[in-house]
């Protein structure tokens, strides 16, 4: 299991708290961690929309008018998956190269990564929480 300081950028003590659907300290907004990383912190509400309808998604999409159905103006452009993503199967543990604009941020290069639950989450705390 991954290590994170979640007190400091999502002001919650256990990485669990996050599976609860209620609201966090940042929601919506940028923080830049301690490692340079830039953490992005992003509420979306999908009523009626299911896990499997996500994974559908990370699953099939592969163009930037793709991504732009998403969010016209937060995705600008999509540069491609790394060889670990196949279409229709995974995406898991794969790496998507993008351009950004976030807020007023203007487009920036970005490397998303998309990672197991698991290497948050212990199973039994992340099954519980997603069902």
């Amino acid at each position: 299991m991954k290590e994170i300081a979640t007190s400091k950028c999502w002001a919650v003590d256990d990485i669990h708290d996050l599976l609860n659907p209620a609201p966090l300290k940042l929601e919506m907004g940028l923080s830049r961690l301690a490692s340079g990383e830039l953490l992005v912190a992003v509420r979306t509400d999908m009523h009626g929309c299911k896990g499997e309808m996500l994974d559908w998604w990370f699953r099939y999409f592969d163009s930037t008018q793709k991504i732009k159905w998403w969010h016209p103006h937060d995705h600008v452009a999509f540069k491609g998956w790394d060889e670990k993503w196949v279409k229709g199967e995974n995406y898991i543990g794969a790496t998507i190269e993008a351009v950004e604009s976030l807020a007023d941020i203007p487009p920036v290069a970005a490397k998303l990564k998309f990672h197991a639950p698991t290497d948050f989450f212990e199973l039994t705390a992340y099954e519980k929480g997603a069902g």
